[in-house]
This record gives C-alpha cells, sequence and structure tokens, in this order.
C-alpha cells in the first residue's frame, strides 16, 4: 500500500513541478528536501542516460547523493554531473605514429640487404 502512495505522491510532485514549480519547491520543502533551484534541478535516474544499476550503485557506497520518493530516485543535476566528472576514465592520446619510409620501401631495402632482390637498372 505504501509504495502506491508513494508512486502517487511521486507522480503528482512531477507533475507540479512541470505545471507549476513554484509548488513543486514547496511540496519538496514540505517532504524536507531542499528547494531546486536552477543549479539543483532534480531530475530520476532513468531519465539521466546512465545506466540506472550504475546510479544505484554510486548511491548505495555514498558517492551520489538522491532522495528517494516511492519506488524512484531523484538526484540534483549539479551533484550528478559532479560524479560523473569525478567517475570520467582519463585516457592518454596516442603518439602519433612517425615513419620515414613507407612499407613498401622497407620490404625493398630488407629483400636488398638478405640478397633476394637486384636492382638491374633505374628508371628515369
Amino acid at each position: 500500500m505504501s509504495n502506491v502512495v508513494g508512486k502517487l505522491l511521486f507522480e503528482a510532485l512531477v507533475a507540479a513541478a512541470e505545471a507549476e514549480p513554484d509548488l513543486a519547491k514547496r511540496a519538496l520543502l514540505a517532504f524536507g528536501v531542499r528547494a531546486p533551484g536552477a543549479d539543483s534541478e532534480l531530475v530520476k535516474l532513468r531519465d539521466v542516460g546512465v545506466p540506472v544499476r550504475t546510479l544505484r550503485a554510486g548511491i548505495a557506497k555514498g558517492e551520489l547523493t538522491a532522495v528517494r520518493v516511492g519506488r524512484e530516485y531523484l538526484v540534483r543535476r549539479k551533484d550528478l554531473d559532479d560524479w560523473l566528472d569525478r567517475a570520467r576514465v582519463k585516457t592518454r592520446t596516442p603518439k602519433p605514429c612517425v615513419t620515414e619510409q613507407s612499407a613498401a620501401d622497407r620490404a625493398i631495402a630488407r629483400a636488398r640487404s638478405e640478397g633476394r632482390l637486384r636492382v638491374v637498372r633505374r628508371v628515369p
């Protein structure tokens, strides 16, 4: 029964946030959640674009803060962006491949040095 109530409450809160942002702020304050501002917009985990299991693992580890309303989790956009920046893997830039000779020239030079190729006449 409490899941149904939580789901209905969450849907009403989302609808209020879309229709009247001031009403949504007051409702969030009533539940003890800081009112969202421009830098603290609340988003649902499934709407983020990152796998929900990854986000829930971050919440379970305490790396990401979230508010649970019913079965849904809400995270602040700023907290999510900060967490994603910390989790970003730093990659190395590959060194450019510098070759002085082409592969064909190296093969010809190797064949000449091994005695398998002999130049009879050069074409101008």
